[in-house]
């Protein structure tokens, strides 16, 4: 799958906090870099990190204005709004680059985002 019906499963996935259904998208010898944060490697590391990061909100909700693939690469700029278990919301810009393995699935996946405004309470 390519374009945007890549996109539209992958945070289908994501936005139900379907862990299985997001690790279905990735190589088992895959990357995951989220903001900052240091590179995670493989598929179970993975697993139990995205799994960890899902419990700490009520729900996730990914809206993507723009996509492009070049040479094995995938990205995705858009806005993605966090629900935390208090009901508030948080809505956060994003940008999703995907470098995929010849399998077609990623094999590196970074999140361009600033999550500082879901610890600051902005």
């Amino acid at each position: 799958m390519d374009g945007a019906g890549r996109f539209e499963g992958l945070f289908a996935a994501i936005d139900a906090a379907d862990v299985d259904g997001f690790m279905g998208w990735l190589d088992d010898d895959c990357s995951f870099t989220y903001g900052s944060g240091e590179p995670i490697r493989g598929a179970a590391e993975v697993r139990q990190v995205v799994a960890a990061f899902f419990d700490n909100f009520e729900s996730l909700a990914h809206r993507v204005d723009a996509h492009w693939e070049v040479d094995g690469t995938a990205i995705a700029e858009g806005v993605v709004t966090y629900t935390s278990s208090d009901g508030r919301r948080t809505a956060v810009p994003f940008c999703n680059v995907l470098h995929m393995a010849d399998s077609g699935r990623i094999r590196d996946y970074r999140v361009y985002i600033d999550p500082s405004p879901l610890t600051n309470g902005a």
